[in-house]
């Protein structure tokens, strides 16, 4: 006899087909004679009562699965995460100085309006007041709208100024916002966060860092792309340099930032083993121990690699209008979470093809290529340093750097 409710398999629901049963054998336990098919009351009461209780035992069976990491979805999963101090990572808006040209002493107005050039709902604002002088002007901006916004070509002056004659995205100051982060990377980062030691390990000192996402004090200051801890437990100086029984945390903000720098210091102190010295290019003297006591720590801030991708496929009748943009914020979405030391890999467990076929309709994908240059070159792999040979590497994506060619199969 099959039991339901909570078992020791866990929930177990009764379906459509078993309610049914069970409300038939109860009608005919009190009028043997009653006749149960659809037509008569009894057979149309039992359809409509069965619907209903089968409702209420998936409500349960969702209640249920609302408790685990592995089951939960939206707000469930928000609550899960919040019982074991992992929060979800909102969503962040695009940045980007742009350089404006014009008349000497025109002011540009915070809150003036740019747009990118091949999509006016791309729209960047200015965060302050900026006076052209020298003909002109760098103004540090905005995306109105959170998510991965790209900040190249931002070159449209929606909000028509006299005295202002053209508008530039700067070189290389685009920092990428993302959107909110999806049920299947915090689930993930929730599992990762809940099994590591919090005192002495390298992964305890990786998770001190990485908490500091989840604080909203230092989360609003900037945000911890990824950690690395690399140790050296040995009695001689490694081939890096490291000293003997020391290690070296990287600290990766994103942008390449240091507002965290003290926060990131204080956690690594804070999380290190006893009589262990700290390594790295930073040397951070705002530390106090639990004495009250000075300390220094040192980490270094690791090494951003932007990567591109070309991606040629096919596809059938049910890939998305706007598929290719799918799979370009997917890429994003896949590419920025491998973390700190981790290959880019086109193929196998957790390469990028299973990001593009994520999305509904590719049919073959006939060229695939990933590098740090354009027109990419590797057609296998991107080999990102692990610490062993140099400074700790981590990979960038933004899908201003991701092409996509499609074409109906």
């Amino acid at each position: 006899m099959t039991t339901y409710g909570i078992t020791d398999e866990g929930f177990v629901a009764k379906t459509l087909a078993v309610i049914k049963e069970e409300v038939e054998n109860a009608i005919l336990a009190e009028w043997p004679n009653a006749r149960l098919d659809a037509p008569n009351i009894f057979g149309v009461l039992n359809g409509i009562f069965s619907d209903k209780h089968t409702d209420i035992w998936e409500l349960m069976e969702d209640v249920y699965n609302s408790q685990y990491p592995d089951t939960a979805e939206g707000a469930s999963l928000d609550n899960v995460g919040a019982l074991v101090l992992t929060f979800r990572l909102a969503a962040t808006k695009s940045t980007v100085t742009v350089t404006v040209t014009g008349t000497n002493g025109t002011n540009i107005p915070a809150g003036t309006l740019f747009a990118r050039t091949d999509s006016e709902d791309d729209v960047y604002e200015t965060l302050s007041l900026a006076t052209i002088a020298g003909g002109t002007a760098d103004i540090n901006c905005r995306a109105v709208s959170t998510g991965a916004t790209p900040t190249d070509s931002v070159t449209v002056i929606v909000n028509a100024i006299s005295g202002l004659d053209t508008v530039a995205t700067k070189a290389s100051t685009g920092v990428e916002g993302r959107a909110i982060e999806s049920d299947a990377v915090y689930r993930q980062r929730i599992k990762t966060n809940n099994t590591i030691s919090k005192r002495g390990t390298p992964q305890a000192i990786r998770g001190a860092v990485l908490e500091l996402n989840d604080d909203p004090v230092t989360a609003a200051l900037g945000t911890i792309t990824d950690c690395f801890v690399v140790e050296n437990d040995g009695d001689t100086t490694d081939a890096t340099g490291r000293p003997p029984h020391s290690f070296e945390t990287y600290v990766i903000e994103q942008g390449g930032g240091s507002a965290l720098d003290d926060d990131a210091a204080q956690a690594i102190w804070d999380a290190k083993g006893v009589g262990i010295q700290t390594h790295g290019d930073v040397a951070n003297s705002n530390v106090v121990d639990d004495q009250g006591i000075s300390r220094t720590v040192n980490f270094s801030r690791g090494t951003e690699v932007p990567l591109y991708a070309e991606i040629t496929l096919t596809y059938g009748s049910d890939y998305p209008t706007d598929g290719d943009d799918q799979i370009k914020a997917a890429v994003v979405e896949w590419g920025n979470a491998l973390g700190a030391g981790v290959d880019a890999l086109l193929n196998g467990t957790n390469g990028i093809v299973d990001a593009i076929n994520d999305i509904a309709g590719v049919v073959n994908i006939s060229i695939l290529k990933i590098d740090d240059v354009t027109p990419c070159v590797a057609t296998t792999y991107y080999d990102i340093d692990d610490g062993t040979s140099g400074d700790v590497e981590i990979s960038t994506w933004a899908t201003a750097r991701i092409t996509v060619s499609s074409t109906p199969a």
